[in-house]
């Protein structure tokens, strides 16, 4: 998630920045039942959509924005009420449905298009390779009525992406860095299932990178901090060391807290210590942590 990241470190695939003093694109018609709400200082489309229980792709869609990457501070966007949200895209309905995928898709894509996770998407179709999807196949879009909490229910890696050679190198390295670093595994292979869906090609619009969906700015940083500036967050193994080891460096400075150390991963340290948590951020932590348990 982003420079909406708010300081550049970390992760999530779907937060968008809010930029001041660029020309984005307007609202051509408010829809008839939407609401209107001006961008405030810190809020990116996911923040909104999540406040707003609608999706960034809905947003983006509903204002026509020509740049859905950009929003700008004091913008004025219509967003959605449930009903249309429902009637026009990402659907919240509790039955899961079938899609086929068609030429130029990926599962990123087709994840962001219904409003749901990466790994929710893996995890419905017990996907072996989560970096390739044919054109014509079919894929399971999982319902996503939200159950305690306001999450979806949560299902982990199939057995066929454990059982292939990819999955169980993930998983060899995940034991490896998570002992190494001292931080616990099932969080550490939580955490970046939510992310990426262990799809170690995922690239989110704001340049994370891979597994860990790693932000240039954290690539840079973490690189520094091992002294390794050969790590290349490209390759599994190393973008799951450096996972592990911001992940261990956050834990240090909130405490060993570790709700607060996935905080900090999503939202950045410093703003998490100054602001406390966003209401994005605590639907990150939470379902991260639902992760956790099934891992």
């Amino acid at each position: 998630m982003s420079y909406p990241r708010w300081v550049g470190l970390g992760a999530a695939a779907t937060a968008l920045s809010v930029l001041t003093g660029t020309v984005l694109g307007a609202v051509v018609r408010t829809p008839a039942q939407a609401d209107q709400v001006v961008v405030h200082r810190g809020d990116t489309l996911t923040s909104l959509a999540a406040r707003y229980g609608t999706t960034p792709w809905q947003l983006a869609r509903v204002n026509r924005l020509s740049d859905a990457n950009h929003i700008e501070i004091g913008q004025s966007l219509a967003v959605p009420k449930p009903a249309l949200a429902a009637a026009s895209g990402p659907t919240a309905g509790i039955s899961s449905r079938r899609v086929k995928v068609a030429l130029g898709q990926n599962l990123t894509s087709i994840a962001a298009h219904y409003g749901v996770t990466l790994a929710e998407l893996v995890a419905a179709n017990g996907i072996t390779h989560p970096d390739q999807v044919e054109a014509g196949s079919t894929l399971v879009i999982p319902g996503v009525a939200a159950g305690a909490g306001g999450l979806r229910s949560v299902g982990g890696p199939s057995s066929a992406l454990l059982d292939s050679s990819y999955g169980q190198a993930l998983v060899a390295s995940f034991r490896r860095w998570s002992a190494d670093y001292g931080v616990p595994v099932n969080l550490l292979e939580a955490l970046t299932w939510w992310e990426s869906g262990w799809n170690y090609r995922e690239v989110s619009s704001t340049g994370a990178i891979g597994i860990g969906q790693l932000e240039p700015a954290t690539v840079s940083y973490v690189q520094t901090l091992l002294g390794d500036p050969a790590l290349d967050p490209w390759v599994p193994s190393d973008n799951i060391r450096m996972t592990a080891a911001f992940l261990a460096h956050l834990l240090r400075h909130t405490g060993g807290n570790l709700d607060r150390a996935v905080a900090a991963y999503y939202q950045g340290l410093a703003s998490v210590q100054a602001r406390g948590e966003y209401h994005e951020t605590a639907h990150y932590v939470a379902g991260v942590m639902a992760y956790a348990r099934v891992f």
